[in-house]
């Protein structure tokens, strides 16, 4: 990476929280270069911090982002900011404990007085409880979800044409759950193709190759598993696909899928997608060596 990303953090505890991310994600220390700003950041003292970071000129604003757990010191915050910034055009997001009132006033209102001023539910929206219980392998369901999304929307579909296409909070729990089973076998292919997983610390890593015949063999595992997991969900074989009524032309053996090609390239789609959605998740895949 040629030039490294300027940040300037300012908290009390500034050096063992920077400590505390560097280990969660190494490779920050490659991508980020930090200014740590050891400060009071309760109000007015903050007052005191902001016009001599602003005018910093080895690591100049050009995005603030204020996150406190009280969110009425998160608004004057932003507020002043924005007087401070408000000749440079620079965007500023506050973190709210909810994606309500102002939040949702500032998102909607066109005034030109706080068009670089964005409130967002951060705690709303990435801080649920089953997401904390669950860790990583909640997050890994919800950025399978993600995926699919984003991918669907490639094709130019949308909800109305395909009703998984919402959120991850508003999908129904049994598709939740699906997602959630994809992620968690996720380990046993890399295993059976003498793969592990590791924290992601290497660029590149995200496009790891696996070999044709790792391929091949993952998916039809994944086959398998689709398989057994919607015969567990009441599912049944018929030539014709019927929702309502759970019947499914793909539920039969890897030989005999119907539109062998077409149905076997989904499943191998679905494993050349794996080394990317375990770097959106912090991991890394690398070869067990024997």
């Amino acid at each position: 990476m040629d030039q490294k990303l300027r940040i300037t953090v300012v908290d009390q505890n500034v050096k063992s929280k920077l400590a505390n991310l560097r280990v969660r994600f190494p490779l920050l220390i490659k991508a980020c270069e930090f200014n740590q700003q050891e400060h009071n950041t309760n109000w007015p003292d903050l007052q005191e911090v902001i016009f001599p970071i602003n005018t910093d000129k080895d690591f100049p604003v050009t995005k603030a982002f204020i996150c406190f757990d009280d969110s009425t010191l998160g608004l004057q915050t932003g507020f002043t900011l924005l007087q401070f910034l408000e000749d440079q055009n620079q965007e500023l997001m506050i973190s709210m404990t909810e994606d309500s009132g102002l939040a949702a006033f500032l998102r909607e209102t066109n005034s030109p007085e706080f068009k670089n001023l964005t409130a967002f539910g951060l705690l709303e929206s990435t801080c649920k409880i089953g997401l904390l219980d669950d860790g990583t392998h909640e997050a890994l369901a919800r950025i399978i979800h993600e995926d699919y999304v984003g991918r669907e929307e490639q094709k130019g579909l949308t909800v109305e044409n395909n009703s998984s296409m919402v959120k991850w909070e508003t999908l129904p729990e049994e598709l939740k759950e699906s997602n959630r089973r994809q992620a968690d076998h996720i380990g046993v292919k890399l295993t059976a193709v003498g793969c592990g997983i590791k924290p992601w610390r290497e660029f590149g890593k995200e496009k790891f190759e696996f070999k044709p015949e790792q391929i091949f063999k993952m998916a039809k595992m994944e086959h398998i598993r689709w398989c057994e997991e919607k015969i567990m969900d009441g599912w049944k074989y018929g030539a014709k696909r019927d929702d309502a009524r759970k019947i499914h032309p793909a539920l039969v053996d890897w030989n005999a899928l119907p539109d062998i090609e077409k149905e076997k390239e989904k499943d191998i789609e679905t494993v050349k997608l794996i080394p990317g959605l375990l770097a959106r998740a912090g991991f890394q895949i690398y070869r067990i060596e024997k």
